[in-house]
């Protein structure tokens, strides 16, 4: 009987030994994925057919506020998952998100245009940011990449208003509406 006991917790450590394994080793192939945003900018306009865009509040809020994911590609908030931060708040992925489409043209206009604007290409820690904007490359190969701002209060309307919205085609109306009821929700 002391015999089973002692092999059933030698199961119950080996088990539990074998599941952090996993999660961490998991986790640091994710973070060698992270990326700074120069390598997230392709040389191949096709690329960005495999583009998605997110923006998750992160503030303060006493009800959940409405992620946007946008792509050229199938949006997958999922996706985005493995790379979140340790420490930051993403309860709002959790819930029900909302997306548009943009085309992979749309996409390469955003991303170059943010290209010389150190607020939003710099993926440093911040504390307590108000919402985190993430650039996936979503290849699901070996070649995929995430790039993450946490963007500040007093950051907050520029990135949307000076980047995403002059940058979405005339007809994307879906998608100027949603990023801007984002936008409003965040309060920018």
């Amino acid at each position: 009987m002391i015999l089973k006991k002692n092999m059933h917790k030698s199961i119950v450590l080996l088990l539990s030994g074998l599941f952090l394994f996993l999660v961490t080793s998991c986790e640091s192939c994710r973070e060698d994925k992270q990326t700074s945003f120069s390598d997230i900018v392709s040389t191949t306009v096709s690329d960005y057919d495999n583009y998605q865009m997110k923006f998750t509040f992160m503030g303060n809020q006493t009800s959940p506020i409405t992620s946007v994911v946008f792509g050229s590609s199938p949006t997958n908030m999922a996706a985005f998952t493995p790379y979140r931060r340790s420490g930051q708040n993403y309860l709002n992925d959790d819930n029900p998100f909302a997306s548009f489409a943009a085309s992979g043209a749309e996409m390469e206009r955003i991303i170059k245009a943010m290209e010389t604007d150190a607020t939003y290409t710099n993926n440093a820690d911040k504390t307590e940011p108000l919402y985190s904007f993430m650039i996936m490359r979503d290849t699901g190969g070996a070649d995929e990449k995430v790039f993450e701002t946490l963007v500040l209060t007093a950051d907050a309307p520029g990135l949307i208003t000076s980047y995403i919205l002059p940058n979405l085609d005339p007809g994307n109306a879906h998608g100027m509406e949603l990023c801007t009821f984002f936008l409003k929700n965040v309060g920018g």
